[in-house]
């Protein structure tokens, strides 16, 4: 059994650049626990453009990321990872891949994970395990949340992989951008300390898929423009009087704005040694040997007579 654990940010991706479009494309996860603004930001008929919405923009981005101008909002050479695990998943060589984050905002882990099941064709990640996913009571103790065994275990078992509870560390490869100690302590040679993925995608480039996916629904902008208002500190920026009224062009400037811009004009090229210690993983996965289920036999006596 080989179970595959991966970090999110600067690890898998670097979702700074995408953030706000997520957040809006997801906005009804957000509103839906403030009932008194419920039918002022988010109208029934809402939901299903942001649906189809949310679904085109992760087919262009997903197109993008395949192409040989990537966007770089995953790392570059990610998707071959994941073919090579989608296949030893196949050959049952792979029983459960999850990303395990200290990123607090669900719908990012989401994102990443919907990419990657539609390159690859199959569910292959099996849980999204974000800051304050419930099994995590434990790693949330101190300012900074930690990533134990002892959590990565729990959640292994009583999520949706369902390990066995006699599951040991040498059963998981995990890789992460950052120094977590005590899973280093337990993982041994199986943590793998990969080198952080920095690179910030154009917010232009992202700005202009944006734009032609919601320009294929009924989404109400002025909605979506209120809500970037709402949640995201403007600093000294004007503010509209009225956001209802605003345009996509509005709505693509706040991006920019609460982005900070775009910082870089190509992905970065050459050799990534983070890519190749997760595909030697991938290798040492290959070569491992399923364990026999050993069965009970009845030996056939005979007598002789």
């Amino acid at each position: 059994m080989s179970y595959f654990v991966f970090d999110l940010d600067e690890t898998l991706a670097h979702l700074s650049s995408v953030y706000y479009h997520i957040v809006t494309l997801k906005m009804r996860n957000y509103v839906v626990n403030q009932r008194e603004y419920m039918d002022l930001y988010y109208p029934k008929d809402l939901h299903d453009e942001l649906e189809k919405a949310y679904d085109l923009f992760v087919n262009a981005v997903l197109k993008q990321e395949q192409s040989s101008e990537p966007l770089g909002i995953l790392r570059p050479g990610i998707l071959g990872v994941m073919e090579g695990l989608a296949d030893l998943k196949r050959k049952n060589k792979v029983n459960g891949v999850i990303i395990y984050s200290n990123n607090g905002y669900l719908e990012n882990l989401e994102f990443v994970k919907d990419l990657i099941h539609r390159h690859v064709g199959m569910e292959l990640i099996k849980e999204c395990v974000h800051r304050f996913h419930p099994m995590r009571e434990g790693d949330n103790q101190g300012e900074i949340p930690l990533k134990t065994w002892g959590t990565l275990k729990r959640i292994l078992v009583e999520g949706s992989c369902r390990a066995s509870r006699f599951i040991e560390p040498k059963h998981v490869y995990f890789f992460d951008d950052l120094h977590h100690t005590d899973l280093e302590m337990k993982l041994g040679e199986t943590y793998y300390c990969v080198s952080p993925f920095s690179f910030r995608a154009s917010v232009d480039r992202i700005n202009e898929i944006y734009e032609a996916c919601l320009k294929q629904t009924n989404a109400n902008i002025g909605l979506l423009l209120l809500h970037m208002v709402d949640i995201v500190e403007l600093g000294d920026a004007i503010v509209m009087l009225n956001p209802l009224q605003g345009t996509m062009s509005d709505l693509l400037g706040i991006f920019h704005k609460a982005t900070q811009g775009t910082y870089h004009a190509e992905v970065p090229q050459g050799f990534d040694v983070g890519v190749l210690m997760m595909n030697d993983a991938i290798g040492e996965a290959a070569k491992r040997k399923r364990k026999r289920r050993w069965t009970m036999k009845h030996r056939r006596y005979t007598v002789k007579k």
